[in-house]
């Protein structure tokens, strides 16, 4: 008689990356990566070369989440609008 476990239920499905560059939907229930979570994480990557330190930054975990969860989304300025 042979028996088999299923490891799958047992398996903690986690994320994989470095926080400090991770997008705001993955640390979202059912976040996946895509095309739009790479160029965030370039974006950070550039933000970092640029001035020496990451766009977010802290010692706790759940600060720093809460930090990028809550960047604000800038609307795009229209042709005749400038820059204040």
């Amino acid at each position: 008689m042979r028996f088999f476990i299923n490891f799958d239920k047992f398996v903690i499905k986690s994320k994989k990356g470095t926080p400090y560059y991770m997008a705001p939907e993955l640390f979202q229930e059912g976040g996946v990566h895509s095309f739009q979570s790479d160029v965030w994480s370039l974006g950070c990557v550039l933000f970092e070369l640029a001035t020496g330190h990451p766009p977010f930054v802290s010692t706790y975990f759940n600060e720093l989440v809460k930090m990028i969860l809550t960047v604000k989304k800038y609307k795009k300025l229209k042709n005749n609008e400038k820059k204040k």
